[in-house]
């Protein structure tokens, strides 16, 4: 085993226990605020009860005022409202062992198969954002899917209330009778309702978490009717309505880009995949590359770029 290699390996050593020490001074400091999750849980066994109590309004169980509640400037709170709207239990600390062990196996396999520090760390690197690609395509499957169930939902409430059920009720009705992920967040919002929240801090937080537009605007219609009433029927098939007509915009906007969007695809790909072909076929050649880190950090940067510009280039926003 070569020098580079018990360099590797002591550091991912030294990490992963300064990472379990960190994690013990953190279970011993606080050890209260576990003992009381875990008498909330024991309290509450439903799924959408245990969500509620793990929310953002919950923390050290003292309410605040909405905005402080919504505050996202810390980094950790941010992180957090990235995984809600994904739809992931995750928490920053498991995020963060995620992000660091990835690149660490990365550079241990490269290393034991190919010797070659210039592509361990290019394995490292290429593992690195990988957590965070995850959780941004499950935030964007998970908003893609709820905004698909949006038109329909709002038609039930609707009926739902001109047939005298109140908000609470309709919202059982979604939570009831449609498929996740709308399902969960309907079901979340009521039951931060009935453990206590004031049902404007829920609706507002059913928007921190949601993450999707359309349903944001419903939440600002249902915290106007709250305030001031109104017809709150009306304004779901109006509103139903809109969606629709927008949906079938974005369909028609990503068959008229999808040309664009494979095109960013094969020529972010081709490049790499030549070069791993290259390096399988004639090592020598492609040794000449490797030996010149600086150019494939250029090439690097250079496709990123390019893809970040076609990737604009192909959005539309209306």
């Amino acid at each position: 085993m070569g020098s580079f290699s018990i360099a590797a390996l002591t550091f991912v050593s030294v990490t992963l226990c300064v990472a379990g020490v960190a994690m013990l001074i953190i279970d011993l400091f606080f050890r209260d605020h576990s003992r009381i999750r875990e008498r909330m849980q024991a309290a509450f066994n439903d799924e959408m009860r245990d969500r509620a109590e793990q929310s953002p309004l919950f923390k050290d169980l003292q309410l605040a005022e909405p905005d402080e509640q919504l505050n996202v400037t810390s980094l950790l709170l941010r992180l957090q409202t990235l995984f809600d709207q994904a739809g992931l239990a995750w928490t920053p600390m498991q995020f963060a062992l995620a992000t660091f062990i990835g690149p660490c196996l990365a550079i241990i396999i490269t290393i034991a198969i190919t010797r070659s520090p210039v592509l361990s760390g290019l394995a490292a690197a290429a593992v690195l954002p990988l957590p965070l690609v995850y959780v941004c395509w499950r935030r964007q499957q998970r908003r893609a899917k709820l905004c698909a169930q949006l038109p329909d939902a709002f038609d039930v409430m609707s009926r739902a209330l001109r047939a005298g059920q109140s908000i609470s009720g309709a919202f059982q009705v979604i939570a009831a009778d449609f498929p996740s992920p709308i399902k969960d967040e309907f079901a979340f919002c009521y039951e931060q309702q009935h453990l206590g929240i004031a049902p404007e801090v829920a609706l507002r937080d059913m928007a921190r978490r949601s993450g999707v537009m359309e349903l944001q605007i419903f939440l600002v219609a249902m915290i106007v009717h709250l305030r001031v009433g109104g017809n709150l029927s009306e304004l779901l098939v109006k509103l139903s309505a809109i969606l629709r007509k927008r949906a079938h915009i974005a369909g028609r906007v990503k068959a008229l880009t999808g040309e664009g969007r494979l095109q960013a695809v094969v020529l972010t790909a081709l490049p790499m995949v030549v070069f791993c072909a290259l390096y399988i076929l004639n090592r020598e050649y492609a040794q000449v590359l490797l030996d010149r880190p600086w150019l494939i950090g250029g090439c690097l940067t250079s496709q990123g770029i390019g893809g970040v510009c076609i990737h604009r280039l192909t959005q539309i926003d209306f």
